[in-house]
């Protein structure tokens, strides 16, 4: 009897124990979960800011061929989850797509978003033009697509004492609707010197938003 009113004991202790570490784990808030199996638009990054404290953006000679890396890094970590990416298109080949449709389809590598590039945080009920248009009409070029997800703008800012960050603008749209669903600004892990795994972290990152790694 008293081994067993021992093993009970244990029992609620450690039941007491690993409902308090789930209390304190901390919840982990995933805001384009639910686009995660869902046919959404990956527009190219836009812009690049170069003004930073550490010079990181003085560094990057060729802006397009940089921003073509962050994109291939956000491709490559969506495609990385399970159940993200299946239905999702991608840069390279949202801009052929366009590209086979010209002169009907916008050039999806010069779209009238410089109004949505940082400090910028008001957003209108609707989109304005011609970025509406723009967007409509690249949805139409997909079956069973409404939805837009913008890196806008690429930029760094300080993360402690020689430290930074690659921060990008990112915004998700309904383009049938004509609106905004989401905006945030998500940043990689901090660094004390500029390198590529910046574009791979701020990417994961980015993914964690949508699906647990």
């Amino acid at each position: 009897m008293k081994v067993h009113l021992v093993l009970v004991a244990v029992s609620l202790a450690m039941s007491v124990v690993g409902a308090t570490a789930q209390e304190k784990a901390p919840t982990v808030r995933r805001p384009l979960a639910p686009y995660a199996a869902r046919r959404v638009l990956v527009i190219p990054t836009h812009y690049l800011r170069t003004d930073d404290s550490l010079g990181w953006g003085a560094q990057i000679t060729d802006r397009r061929a940089f921003l073509d890396d962050v994109d291939a890094e956000i491709a490559f970590a969506l495609r990385d989850r399970d159940n993200v990416g299946k239905k999702w298109v991608f840069p390279q080949q949202l801009a052929a797509s366009a590209k086979r449709n010209a002169p009907y389809a916008p050039d999806v590598y010069d779209l009238a978003a410089e109004w949505l590039r940082p400090p910028s945080k008001r957003l209108p009920d609707l989109l304005p033009e011609p970025l509406a248009s723009q967007l409509r009409t690249l949805v139409a070029l997909w079956d069973d697509s409404r939805y837009v997800l913008f890196p806008i703008e690429v930029r760094f800012l300080p993360a402690g004492p020689g430290q930074e960050r690659e921060v990008l603008r990112m915004v998700m749209f309904d383009a049938r609707e004509s609106r905004v669903t989401w905006m945030a600004d998500v940043g990689s892990d901090p660094a004390p010197a500029f390198s590529r795994a910046l574009a791979a972290s701020a990417a994961d990152h980015l993914a964690d938003l949508v699906s647990a790694p």
